[in-house]
């Protein structure tokens, strides 16, 4: 504690602003111009967290959450990213099934979907099935040898769980040739199944247990849709990094404005009634408030993500 608090005194009495020159103290003693201050103050702390997130961060460079690409991707960008789950997963080749690493995953407790593969001799069946829960077991009925129990933290003590019989319903089958590519013919099947079960493309990116997070490198993001781009829901180092780089692009050029402007000093030596005065003071005020609200509609967007 003691050598931090020497570091942030040292750092507070001698760091300069990589832009202005102008250093904490500095900008701590200004006391004539507070908006100006205040700017200087925005930007001293950004600069110090840009610093830290360039060096020490730790966050993923681009990432996506699922519900985001639900949300706001086109059909194009949910199918590439299929394809990138299917591609990604590891194929267990049995004599008769070919099933998906974690492709059974429960939803709410109780609800699972199923991708199988069945290879028969001179033809491939996918399938989509929906196993979930239609109704509880008695307890009274269940074996002793069978019987789950769960831990109660109210207690501190084991109590028996609920136990549930299962129904499987079939959302969709499809034929494909033995000699088929598979993981292409996966892709498509999965694709059409959207048009059949409406809630299955949430449901699919849930079941498949993506940690709720597509980590995004430089390929992907070329593939990505101008309307997913747009949608401002791309997040990691590199996004959050260009918006505090926009944001004190616009504070250095803000300040500038307020030093030395030089439409409005030529403005004001060729000013010669009062009228126009007024006038030039208005439009300076017009272009101080754009720039203005210009940072803090960038502040009030995107700074509380911007942490690591």
């Amino acid at each position: 504690m003691i050598k931090k608090y020497f570091t942030t005194v040292y750092k507070f009495l001698t760091l300069k602003s990589k832009k202005l020159g102008y250093s904490y103290f500095d900008m701590f003693n200004n006391i004539w111009d507070g908006g100006y201050s205040l700017m200087q103050a925005y930007l001293f702390k950004l600069e110090q967290l840009m610093d830290y997130i360039a060096k020490h961060g730790h966050e993923s460079n681009r990432y996506l959450y699922s519900k985001d690409l639900v949300k706001n991707g086109t059909e194009e960008d949910f199918k590439y990213f299929v394809n990138k789950i299917l591609t990604s997963k590891e194929v267990e080749d049995g004599s008769q099934v070919i099933h998906y690493k974690s492709s059974e995953k429960f939803l709410d407790g109780h609800i699972s979907f199923l991708l199988k593969i069945q290879k028969l001799d001179d033809k491939i069946l996918l399938y989509i099935n929906k196993r979930y829960a239609s109704s509880i077991i008695p307890p009274e009925n269940i074996p002793k040898k069978n019987k789950l129990y769960k831990f109660n933290p109210d207690n501190t003590d084991f109590e028996e769980a609920e136990q549930y019989n299962y129904t499987v319903e079939n959302l969709y089958k499809k034929e494909i040739p033995v000699d088929s590519d598979l993981i292409e013919e996966v892709g498509k099947f999965i694709y059409e199944s959207l048009k059949i079960y409406k809630n299955f493309k949430k449901d699919f990116i849930n079941f498949f247990g993506l940690t709720d997070v597509f980590e995004i490198d430089g390929s992907d993001f070329s593939q990505l849709s101008n309307q997913l781009k747009s949608a401002n829901v791309i997040t990691g180092r590199i996004p959050k990094f260009h918006q505090m780089w926009q944001l004190r692009k616009d504070i250095i050029d803000y300040n500038a404005f307020l030093e030395h402007d030089d439409w409005y000093y030529e403005s004001v030596r060729n000013c010669k009634t009062k009228k126009e005065m007024a006038e030039i003071d208005k439009e300076f005020n017009r272009r101080k408030k754009e720039k203005e609200l210009k940072i803090f509609n960038n502040i009030t967007a995107n700074a509380t993500s911007w942490w690591d």
